[in-house]
């Protein structure tokens, strides 16, 4: 009998590479006895899933940069406004003691104008 140049298979269960019960590298999928379906199913989960998860994760990442960032920008404008809210009242209080301390002055310079026009007082001899 003549043969053909291809193995030929001997149980109908082997791939044409031996007997199929030692050191062959097979498919995790063929190991395990899976029909169609479930196997489809699983690959479909796989493929969805772990983009969806490295999405998330990104998306995670981003909003956490993004709130320190804002946190950042919050605390320099929240130090700017009390620095200018400080600064007011610092103008407005010094503008206050300035006005009180030129009434009293004023209420000063009065009183001398006052004791400048009653004159000379009488020499008694008492003082």
């Amino acid at each position: 009998m003549k043969m053909s140049g291809r193995k030929s298979k001997t149980n109908g269960k082997g791939n044409g590479k031996g007997n199929g019960n030692g050191g062959e590298k097979t498919n995790l999928l063929h190991r395990i006895r899976l029909g169609l379906r479930p196997k489809l199913i699983a690959i479909f989960l796989i493929e969805n899933i772990i983009p969806i998860v490295l999405l998330a994760v990104i998306a995670l990442n981003q909003i956490a940069a993004l709130g320190h960032s804002l946190r950042d920008i919050a605390v320099q404008d929240s130090a700017q406004s009390l620095n200018k809210n400080a600064t007011e009242t610092i103008e407005r209080i010094t503008t206050d003691t300035a006005s009180a301390a030129a009434k009293f002055l004023y209420g000063r310079d009065d009183d001398i104008r006052f004791l400048a026009a009653l004159g000379k007082p009488a020499d008694d001899g008492l003082i």
